[in-house]
């Protein structure tokens, strides 16, 4: 791991957890989880790439949500700001 930060998301405190190629964010106490996905996304990274035929160019961003009324809040927050042209 890269580092570790604590910050806020929507209003949501969140841990970062930094890695080369991935970052894992867990909300509200769920960093023993967020290091178990941690492990699974290192282990796995190579073979779903390999499946897709595809190298992934940028870091791929991971939320790890320990009830569902954090996820429903952040799926409302995030639908609030999204723009229909």
């Amino acid at each position: 791991m890269d580092s570790v930060k604590t910050g806020s998301i929507q209003g949501f405190c969140v841990d970062l957890f930094d890695y080369e190629r991935y970052r894992v964010y867990s909300y509200q106490g769920g960093n023993e989880i967020a290091k178990y996905v941690s492990l699974c996304i290192s282990k796995q990274l190579a073979m779903l790439e390999k499946r897709l035929d595809y190298q992934m160019e940028e870091k791929i961003n991971v939320l790890v949500f320990t009830r569902r009324t954090i996820l429903s809040k952040a799926i409302l927050a995030s639908a609030a700001t999204i723009r229909i042209i």
